[in-house]
């Protein structure tokens, strides 16, 4: 589900949903809104946003103390 951005965009976005996408624009917000941010950041996500912050993990491994991931997407298919 992508809500209005999706009906908006959906001619660009076509068919292929992706959590790297996800991944590389958490790391902008949290520079972006970091000064109101209490500190430490901890990431709590589910399915395809905890597959999201699995792969933020490993891209930016300083930019969260911890997560919490329920029910992440696992395997080669999940990470593609």
């Amino acid at each position: 589900h992508r809500a209005v951005s999706g009906v908006v965009n959906e001619m660009l976005l076509g068919n292929d949903p992706s959590h790297s996408g996800y991944a590389r624009n958490i790391p902008h917000m949290t520079n972006v809104f970091r000064e109101h941010m209490i500190q430490p950041i901890v990431g709590i996500d589910h399915l395809i946003g905890a597959t999201s912050a699995m792969e933020l993990s490993c891209m930016h491994p300083w930019r969260f103390t911890s997560f919490g991931l329920l029910n992440p997407l696992l395997g080669r298919e999940a990470i593609a």
